[in-house]
Formats: structure tokens, sequence, C-alpha cells
């Protein structure tokens, strides 16, 4: 799932995301819609907040599953 799916999904905007993942609006934006990829850290957090629905293959592409 998509991280834009998943947050949709949640009822959430993307200033709350953000403030769950402790990033800024901005930062979410670009996840979104793929302009930047999360550092691994922040990636783990994003996995972990939303109990494996995002998956690292959906933060970084395919080739993250290998």
């Amino acid at each position: 799932m998509k991280l834009r799916e998943w947050r949709e999904k949640m009822g959430l905007s993307q200033r709350e995301l953000a403030e769950r993942l402790g990033l800024t609006h901005g930062a979410v934006y670009q996840l979104e819609k793929g302009l930047i990829h999360p550092k691994a850290e922040t990636a783990q957090h994003i996995v972990a907040e939303t109990n494996k629905e995002v998956s690292y293959e959906d933060l970084y592409g395919p080739k993250a599953a290998a």
C-alpha cells in the first residue's frame, strides 16, 4: 500500500502524518509524490507506524524487496 493510500485510509492529513512520523509536511508531500526516498531510519519508522501496511518496496520500489 502506498503511503498516501494508508494516510487517507486512516483519515490523516499530511500534517498529522508528519507529526506522527517526526517529519515536516513538505517531507511527507515529497515522499507521497516519490520525489524523495526516506532514510533507512525513517523508512523503518514508517513501516512500523503503519503496521507494515506500507512496505519498504512501497517506499523504495520493487528492487528494495530483493
